[in-house]
């Protein structure tokens, strides 16, 4: 290790014993923990809802778009966006969706095995993002037209 190196690990060590850095440490934590949970999300997200939920088109299923403003309208508070949401998906049943004219056009979907912490995580990405903003990279510009 160089000097510049070893003189911050050292001070860093010398101020967090003195517990100057304690709490700036922990919001650094914190934030980079809700970083990883939300790159995780989006991840998640793109990499099994958008086979059925295009963001901005309905082909097997109704867009995300159209998913989340449902939902929203349904239930304005995020901690009840999250809670309904997260139990319809874990075990899909018409007689608790809030888009029963979906049901009839592509079916129920299926029940697909995450757990409730997966898909409150999942579900609240959806409640955050912005999917007019954030296009899909890996729809096929002819598909968005």
């Amino acid at each position: 290790m160089d000097n510049f190196s070893s003189f911050n690990l050292k001070r860093l060590v010398f101020t967090a014993e003195k517990g100057e850095l304690i709490v700036p440490l922990t919001l650094a934590l914190s934030f980079a923990t809700l970083t990883y949970a939300s790159e995780m999300a989006s991840l998640l997200f793109h990499g099994n809802c958008t086979m059925c939920h295009i963001e901005d088109r309905r082909v097997s299923a109704p867009s995300i778009i159209e998913v989340k403003a449902h939902y929203k309208s349904a239930f304005s508070k995020k901690e009840d966006f999250i809670k309904y949401m997260s139990q319809f998906v874990l075990h899909p049943k018409a007689k608790l969706s809030i888009m029963h004219s979906a049901i009839e056009k592509h079916g129920l979907m299926p029940e697909l095995g995450y757990n409730m912490e997966t898909l409150e995580e999942i579900t609240e990405y959806i409640y955050e993002t912005d999917f007019t903003k954030v296009p899909n990279p890996e729809v096929p510009e002819k598909l968005k037209h």
